[in-house]
């Protein structure tokens, strides 16, 4: 029995670790053409399908559901490679991959996942700038006004802010209890750092929040205030809501929205066509990376987490996940995980702006929604309730 767990983390551990190396190169200028091939993508699948089939404790539903993901993912990824079809091509995997994983690691220890994370990300941040400063791989550069933004090996400027704010919220969350004010500022000098050469703001205003947050929990008790937990949960279904609110009305004729959507770098302007041309539906569509508008004569990228899941993965489905993460706040502030929840918070503002939270390789710390167990939704949550009531009744 031991021999066979052992198997089966190693086979995990395995997995984990060549996807976090996976995103990460394809996040920077390294061999970035090559990792465009999915062979790897299967590789993991078929050694997670034999995590799954090998471990014996895990539950005949909990199975049955990784079996469907997995046999979906293995269909687009083989698909993928074989044949060259739009709709195909459309179809962003990523958010399923983490999902599977997700209900995979449910119940374990989640920081030995978030320390492989972490301590991968480190060593490969550390040779990607290495190997740009010696002049082995090059750097994208792009221009805002009269300065210049670096990436320092990484395939954007954002992508390198983006990953060392990865690493800073890991860090927080892995060792808070050790944190003292010099880490804290040692942390937030290196991110000001990060954005003078990046000048990455999402990033780096989500990561001085997280300082701030990590300060107020390590040095007084205002995180353990009951408004301070009720602001938290509120914001969740607000920030879901503006997320799709605020790009469905925009006016470019209206003088706010424009400066609204200037300080957004038209964010708003490009959600606003992806839902006109796309469309919401009850399932989800894939749909292309880029979207020309005619009107416009330009190819807009939509960069937000929460408009992408919604029109790739449906309304359905975007109601259920956001019940999710509503529910398993609630559950995490019952339990005293203050700072831990306002990462979470802090997360959804980022996913606002930008597309890279649903990668569970490279931003870890979104397994703190399956701390302690129980990944399960407000319906299930709902239904376990009603279930014995209906059995009773049943009987009578």
């Amino acid at each position: 029995m031991n021999r066979l767990q052992n198997i089966n983390k190693f086979l995990l551990n395995i997995a984990y670790f060549t996807l976090v190396v996976y995103f990460f190169l394809y996040s920077t200028t390294i061999g970035y053409n090559v990792l465009k091939s999915k062979i790897i993508l299967l590789i993991c699948l078929i050694v997670i399908t034999s995590e799954v089939i090998l471990n014996i404790k895990r539950k005949i539903k909990s199975k049955l559901i990784l079996f469907i993901l997995i046999a979906i993912m293995g269909m687009t990824e083989s698909l993928n490679i074989f044949i060259k079809h739009y709709h195909i091509t459309d179809f962003d995997n990523l958010l399923l991959y983490s999902l599977l994983f997700m209900i995979i690691v449910n119940g374990q220890n989640i920081y030995h996942f978030i320390k492989i994370s972490f301590y991968t990300k480190l060593g490969l941040t550390l040779i990607t700038i290495l190997l740009y400063l010696f002049g082995l791989i090059h750097e994208v550069t792009l221009n805002r006004g009269e300065s210049v933004r670096h990436s320092l090996g990484f395939y954007h400027p954002n992508t390198l802010g983006f990953i060392i704010m990865c690493l800073t919220f890991e860090c927080l969350f892995l060792y808070i209890k050790k944190i003292n004010w010099l880490h804290i500022s040692l942390l937030a000098f290196l991110n000001i750092f990060i954005y003078f050469i990046t000048q990455s703001r999402t990033s780096f205003i989500c990561v001085i929040l997280v300082l701030l947050f990590a300060f107020l929990n390590t040095y007084s008790d205002f995180l353990k205030h009951k408004s301070i937990k009720i602001v938290q949960l509120v914001l969740i279904p607000v920030l879901c809501l503006f997320s799709i609110v605020l790009p469905w009305i925009y006016n470019s004729k209206s003088p706010i929205y424009v400066e609204l959507d200037s300080l957004f770098s038209s964010r708003l302007q490009s959600g606003h066509f992806y839902l006109r041309d796309i469309g919401i539906t009850l399932f989800g569509k894939p749909f292309p990376e880029t979207l020309y508008v005619k009107s416009l004569n330009i190819n807009l990228l939509l960069d937000s987490s929460f408009l992408r899941i919604l029109l790739q993965c449906g309304v359905i489905f975007f109601i259920i996940l956001s019940s999710t993460i509503l529910y398993k706040c609630y559950q995490l502030l019952k339990n005293g995980f203050v700072f831990e929840v306002s990462i979470i918070v802090i997360t959804l503002i980022y996913s606002f702006f930008e597309r890279a939270t649903n990668n569970i390789f490279l931003y870890s710390v979104i397994l703190i929604l399956v701390k302690e167990g129980h990944i399960k939704s407000s319906l299930f949550l709902h239904w376990n309730r009603i279930k014995p009531f209906l059995k009773s009744k049943k009987y009578q």
